[in-house]
């Protein structure tokens, strides 16, 4: 997951003067690079923000090893992006425990350049979504998911902690549905949170049905359709790969009000989502007299 090579040293104190010889003793790490490497294994926390936006790279860092052993004087050489730097900065400061320096028969401090690199293929499995991570399987179902409560018709304002999201839901055809709800489950990458919204209201026989619901903001995959009993996994593909190559994804702005398209779940596997924002605005207006249809974002999930 993490490499590292000791690409420069040089000794920050005051060489004495080249004709008195002396031994010069670089520091050593217990367990030498292998070691540091351990360090970085046991402690690296992939940031959330990164492996939602699928980043790799290697952040170069450079500290100083003082006469007590330890790493200071952190900073980055050459970094990737703020979450990744952030990171490899912490955990080149854990670098800690050095056998320090001798020159002239005395201990003095060190430069140290390493280079951490980050691949998500290799992040930890308890952070990373890799390809079947969202899968719904008899365990994961026993997950509580919420029901979020539709908006409420007639509220004036946009709430400032969520987003509304309203669209259309064209369920499973073949089949009666016995006047029992229907529900997609939506997964937030930011938070791991799972939570259901109703796209097909109890005792109602239509195949498409409206929907709106207020949402935490940030982005979210679709993770299962749940309808007469059954769960169906909602999947671009069963290849393997970071969500963005497998899973639906659209986010959501904290006080907008956004259009999410007509979702086709109407044949089995993958769904389709398409723009009938005017049709589906028109047929709302009345009963949404109090959202501003018209400056609604369009964000399908992709």
């Amino acid at each position: 997951m993490c490499a590292w090579s000791a690409l420069t040293t040089a000794a920050l104190a005051q060489q004495a003067p080249a004709k008195k010889a002396y031994e010069e003793v670089m520091p050593t790490f217990p367990g030498g690079m292998p070691g540091l490497m351990q360090v970085v294994r046991d402690n690296i926390r992939y940031p959330a923000s990164a492996l939602k936006d699928e980043v790799s790279g290697r952040v170069v860092v450079q500290f100083t090893v003082d006469t007590l052993g330890n790493a200071t004087n952190v900073r980055v050489s050459q970094g990737v992006r703020a979450d990744l730097d952030a990171e490899a900065t912490r955990l080149a400061g854990l670098f800690n425990g050095w056998t320090p320096a001798w020159q002239a028969g005395r201990k003095v401090p060190v430069l140290y350049t390493v280079p951490i690199t980050f691949s998500i293929k290799d992040a930890p499995v308890s952070t990373a979504l890799v390809a079947d991570s969202l899968d719904v399987t008899p365990a994961v179902n026993k997950v509580i998911a919420p029901i979020m409560p539709g908006w409420a018709a007639g509220k004036d304002a946009l709430p400032a902690d969520k987003g509304v999201v309203y669209g259309v839901f064209i369920q499973r055809l073949g089949f009666s549905s016995g006047g029992i709800g229907q529900y997609v489950r939506l997964y937030h990458l930011g938070t791991g949170r799972v939570m259901n919204i109703l796209v097909k209201p109890v005792m109602k026989s239509r195949k498409d049905n409206e929907f709106c619901v207020a949402l935490p903001p940030g982005r979210y995959a679709l993770q299962a359709y749940q309808y007469n009993g059954a769960v169906d996994n909602i999947r671009k593909s069963r290849r393997a790969g970071a969500v963005a190559a497998t899973r639906y994804t659209f986010t959501v702005e904290a006080g907008q009000l956004q259009y999410v398209g007509t979702w086709h779940f109407e044949q089995a596997g993958p769904p389709r989502f398409t723009d009938d924002k005017a049709v589906t605005d028109e047929h709302l207006r009345d009963k949404f007299d109090k959202l501003p249809f018209g400056a609604a974002r369009t964000t399908l999930p992709k």
